[in-house]
Order: structure tokens, then sequence, then C-alpha cells
């Protein structure tokens, strides 16, 4: 391994008093564990009355209110922020600005979202996706799909693993499902797949597929899609697939 040089160590010391971990040091110089934690106990006041150790200047300091006006502005990206102190003669590392910004960065609050509860009989919910590939007995690899079908008052599961997900197919899995709990929900939420929704553009109405309309007419349920792009409508439908991929 290459020697340290003193621009390294000085660095490497105002990492560490700047609140930098030994291992996050070690990850960012390649260095051994023991390398750095000896420069840094050598870099400590020692409890002797020998001479005074000089301070060493931090490659931060003269930057600090450069750094706070960028992020003001709404510079939040380190890697924007340290290529402009580099024009500026800074001699640090990046981990040293990216730690700094990430102590002013304000937390986002999390927006809260109200629990969907429904009366036992009014909603399920239906979902598909893909599942890895499965060898056929001739040897042909082919894409596996698992459909879902939960019923939100009570988070009963039916699923079943299908060969492809056209319309024919979800068709034929909801007929099972209905099969399996021995009734039909007043309301099936979909997913946005085409065999349910023919168009459902951000912000506007739902248009569902008409052949899947015509076959909701005949058990005499309403069918209905998530909102689009808002994956929390349809957490009892998408919910089942994680456990099926831990699972299975």
């Amino acid at each position: 391994m290459r020697a340290m040089g003193r621009s390294e160590s000085l660095e490497m010391r105002d990492r560490v008093q700047h609140g930098m971990r030994v291992s996050a040091i070690r990850r960012e110089t390649g260095r051994d564990r023991q390398t750095i934690r000896e420069i840094v106990t050598a870099a400590a006041p020692r409890a002797d009355h020998g001479p005074a150790r000089v301070p060493q200047p931090r490659f931060l300091e003269p930057y600090t209110e450069y750094i706070r006006q960028r992020t003001q502005d709404g510079c939040g990206n380190s890697v924007v922020v340290f290529d402009a102190m580099r024009t500026q003669g800074y001699p640090g590392g990046l981990t040293l600005v990216r730690a700094f910004i990430a102590r002013r960065r304000p937390v986002a609050t999390p927006v809260p979202v109200v629990r969907y509860e429904t009366p036992a009989g009014r909603q399920a919910q239906c979902a598909g996706a893909a599942f890895g590939e499965t060898e056929a007995p001739d040897g042909t690899v082919r894409q596996r799909w698992a459909f879902v079908y939960t019923l939100s008052y009570s988070r009963c599961l039916y699923g079943e693993f299908v060969r492809d997900t056209t319309q024919d197919t979800r068709l034929t899995c909801l007929e099972h499902a209905f099969a399996h709990f021995g009734g039909v929900p007043a309301e099936i939420l979909s997913d946005h797949r085409r065999p349910m929704v023919w168009a459902q553009p951000r912000g506007g109405p739902v248009t569902g597929h008409p052949r899947f309309l015509d076959f909701a007419r005949f058990p005499g349920f309403v069918p209905n899609a998530a909102e689009a792009y808002r994956a929390q409508t349809q957490g009892q439908g998408e919910r089942p697939l994680r456990y099926l991929r831990g699972h299975c």
C-alpha cells in the first residue's frame, strides 16, 4: 500500500474532528482501521506537559458560510457544491462536504395517510405481478405470474400462479376467487392492467375495459381501479404480493 502523505493524514484527522466514524473513513480511504486509529491517537492532546501541539487547520472552516448560502439558495447536492468549492481552492474531500450538508438538510415530514376501511362484503381488491421464471417439463422457460384477491374487511386472501396476464386468465382467476369465498363483493378494486382498465390518465377519470364491464354485470359487482400513481389506495392488494415473494 502506498505511503500516507501529510495532506491525507490531516484530512483524516479533520474527518474525525467533524464526527466521522473510523469505519466510514476506512471505506472512503481504503486504509486499515488500526492505521486510522494510530493517526487519530497521535493527533490527540497528550496528558503530559510536553510541547504543545500546533493545531491543524480545518479544511471546511473557510467554506462553511459559502455552503450555508448554497443550501439556503436551494442547492442541496453535495457533489455540485463540492465541485464549486474545488474551483475556489478547497483541499479537502467530498465526504466532509456531504456530512456538513446532511446535518443541515431539513427532515421531510411524512404526509399522513388516512386508513381506509370497508364493511364486510363491501369490497375486494385484486392485483397481479411477475413472479420470476419457471421451467416446463419440455425444458421451455416461461414467465410466471401471481394473482391475488383480498377481501378488504377481513384481509382473507386467495391467490394462484398463472402463465400469462391475458384478460381470459384474469377473469378466470376472479371466478376461482368467487368460488373459493362463496360470494361476490359489492365492489372490486383492481390494478391498472389492461385486462381491467382501458385508460386512466393522472388526475383523470377511469375508463374500464368494455369486456371487464360486461363481466362485472353478470355477478353484479361494481368494477373500480386504484388511483393512478398512488400505491396506498391498493395496499390490501399489493401487500399480499410482497408476502408471497417472501414465503414462496
